[in-house]
C-alpha cells in the first residue's frame, strides 16, 4: 500500500491528508465498512449459535437446511455492516473533512468560516476548540490590522511634524543669522552713502565692514543648505557619501578640509545615517560661527568604536555657554545617545574647537592585531603644532606615551583657559585642556593628557591608532582647534 503521507518535491512543505486525497477518503470508508462486517458476522455466528444450542430449531431441519440457513444468515450479516459501515463512516468522514479544512485554512493564513456544531463527542469538542482558536486568530488578525493603520497614520503625522519643526528652526535660523546680517549691511551702505563725501577713510572701513558682513551671511547659507541635504545615504557607503559632501564643501567654502577616513566599517545603515548626519552639523557649526581656515574630519576605528573627530582653528567659545542655547549642540547629544555612544566637545574662545563623537561597535567585531584590552599599540611619527618633531611609541602596558613635547597653539593663551564640555558620555572636569581628546566610549582609550598633535602631511593624528596617550613633556597640548 502506498504511503498516507505525501511531500512535495520542490516547496518541501508537507501536506496532511485531506479532501484532495481520494486514497485517505477510499480507506476511511473501506475500514468502517471492514469493522462493521467483521461485528456483524460475530454477532450472526453468536445468533446461529445460541439458536441451535437451545433447541429452538428442529433437528431435522438442522442438517437439511444448515448450508442455506448460514448462507443466508452470513449474506445477511455481510449486506447489513456493509451498508452501516459506509453510513457511519461517510458521516466520520464529512466531520473530518470539515475539521482538515478549518486547519488547512488557518494553516495557510485564511480564516474561513465558521465551523458548525458537531456533536458532543471527541469530534465535536475537537471542533468547538478549534473554533475558539479560529475567533481568537480573527481578533488578533483585526487588531494587528488596527494597529497597523493606526502607525501608519502616527508616521504620517511624525514626519508631518517633523517637516514642520524643520521649517521653524530655519526660520528661526534665517531671521536670527542671515536676515539680521542683511539688515546690517543694508545700514551700513545707507551710512556710507551719506559719509562718503565727508570722511572717506570711515566710509572704506564701512565697506570693508559690508564685505565681512557680507561673507558670513554667505557662511550661514552654506550652513543651512548643508542641513538641508537628505539625511538618508541612497545605498552609499559611509565613506563614499563622506568624500562626496568634503569635496563639494571644498568647491563652496574657502577652507581647507582635510578628511582622514576608514573605508570598510561594520556599521548598519542606521548608524550610518545617524553618523552622516553628525557630521553634516559639526560642519555646518564650523562654517557659521567658528571662521577657520582648516578643518580636519577623521572617523577611523578605534578598537571596538568608531570615533567620528572634527576640529578646526577658528575662534572658539564657551561650550558652557553655548550649550545651553544650541540647538545644533542639543540635536548632536540626543543623536550619540541614540547610539549609546560618547559626545565630547572641547573649545575655548580663540583656541579652536574639537569635537569627538565615538561609537560602540557590535561585541566580537573587534580588529585583529589588538590587544586584549582593546587598545591597539602604536609607533607613529608625528609633528607638533610648532612645527618640532615628536614621536609616540608604545610602552610596556601597551600606552603610547608622547617623549616631546608638544607646543602650545596659536593664541598666546595657556591652555588652562580652555574649557572642554562633555555630552552622553559622562562628567568631565571644567579645568580639563581644550585640545586634549576626551575619554572614548566602549573601548576607544584615549586618556585626557594626550597631547593633539600632526603629522608629516600636516593632518593631525588623534589618539595615535586608538592607543591610550599620556603626555610626559610637561607641556601645554595644542588647543582644540
Amino acid at each position: 500500500m502506498e504511503p498516507l503521507e505525501s511531500k512535495e518535491t520542490e516547496s518541501r512543505r508537507y501536506h496532511p491528508p485531506g479532501r484532495h486525497n481520494p486514497l485517505w477518503r477510499h480507506n476511511l470508508l473501506w475500514r468502517n465498512m471492514g469493522e462493521s462486517v467483521i461485528y456483524s458476522l460475530i454477532a450472526g455466528g453468536v445468533f446461529v449459535y445460541l439458536l441451535f444450542s437451545y433447541g429452538l430449531a428442529s433437528r431435522a431441519a438442522l442438517w437439511t437446511d444448515y448450508l442455506f440457513f448460514g448462507l443466508t444468515a452470513c449474506g445477511a450479516a455481510v449486506i447489513g455492516g456493509l451498508a452501516f459501515g459506509f453510513l457511519r463512516g461517510y458521516r466520520l468522514r464529512g466531520r473530518l473533512e470539515d475539521l482538515t479544512e478549518a486547519m488547512r485554512q488557518l494553516e495557510t493564513g485564511s480564516l474561513g468560516p465558521p465551523l458548525p456544531e458537531m456533536g458532543d463527542d471527541e469530534i465535536g469538542r475537537l471542533a468547538r476548540q478549534l473554533e475558539r482558536i479560529r475567533r481568537k486568530w480573527e481578533e488578533q488578525v483585526m487588531s494587528l490590522q488596527r494597529l497597523t493603520a493606526s502607525l501608519a497614520d502616527m508616521e504620517t503625522r511624525a514626519r508631518m511634524n517633523a517637516a514642520l519643526e524643520e521649517r521653524q528652526r530655519l526660520a528661526r535660523e534665517l531671521h536670527d543669522s542671515v536676515s539680521q546680517q542683511l539688515f546690517a549691511i543694508s545700514m551700513t551702505a545707507t551710512a556710507v552713502r551719506r559719509t562718503l563725501d565727508q570722511d572717506f577713510e570711515r566710509a572704506r572701513r564701512q565697506v570693508e565692514l559690508i564685505e565681512e558682513m557680507a561673507a558670513a551671511a554667505q557662511s550661514e547659507m552654506r550652513a543651512l543648505l548643508l542641513h538641508l541635504r537628505p539625511v538618508q545615504l541612497a545605498g552609499k557607503p559611509l565613506a563614499l557619501a563622506v568624500r562626496e559632501l568634503v569635496a563639494e564643501m571644498r568647491a563652496k567654502v574657502p577652507m581647507e578640509i582635510a578628511l582622514d577616513i576608514d573605508e570598510d566599517l561594520p556599521l548598519n545603515r542606521g548608524v550610518e545615517n545617524h553618523l552622516f548626519r553628525l557630521l553634516q552639523e559639526a560642519m555646518s557649526n564650523t562654517f557659521r560661527h567658528a571662521r577657520a581656515s582648516r578643518m580636519e574630519i577623521f572617523l577611523k576605528r578605534r578598537g571596538d568604536a568608531v570615533q567620528l573627530l572634527v576640529q578646526d582653528n577658528g575662534v572658539g567659545f564657551d561650550p558652557r555657554a553655548k550649550r545651553q542655547t544650541s540647538y545644533g549642540l542639543t540635536n548632536m547629544e540626543e543623536r550619540v545617545n541614540e547610539l549609546g555612544g560618547s559626545l565630547h566637545i572641547a573649545s575655548a574662545p580663540g583656541k579652536g574647537t574639537r569635537v569627538d563623537i565615538r561609537v560602540p561597535l557590535v561585541k566580537g567585531d573587534a580588529p585583529p592585531g589588538t590587544a586584549a584590552g582593546g587598545d591597539a599599540q602604536a609607533e607613529v611619527p608625528v609633528r607638533s603644532v610648532a612645527g618640532g618633531e615628536a614621536s609616540a611609541v608604545p610602552s610596556a602596558d601597551g600606552d603610547a606615551r608622547a617623549e616631546a613635547p608638544a607646543a602650545e597653539a596659536a593664541g598666546g593663551k595657556s591652555p588652562g583657559e580652555a574649557q572642554r564640555v562633555e555630552g552622553a558620555g559622562g562628567e568631565t572636569p571644567s579645568d580639563a585642556p581644550a585640545g586634549v581628546p576626551p575619554a572614548g566610549a566602549a573601548g576607544g582609550g584615549a586618556h585626557g593628557g594626550a597631547p593633539v598633535a600632526q603629522d608629516a602631511g600636516g593632518m593631525t593624528n588623534p589618539d595615535a591608532a586608538g592607543g591610550t596617550n599620556h603626555a610626559e613633556g610637561g607641556k601645554a597640548p595644542r588647543e582644540g582647534g
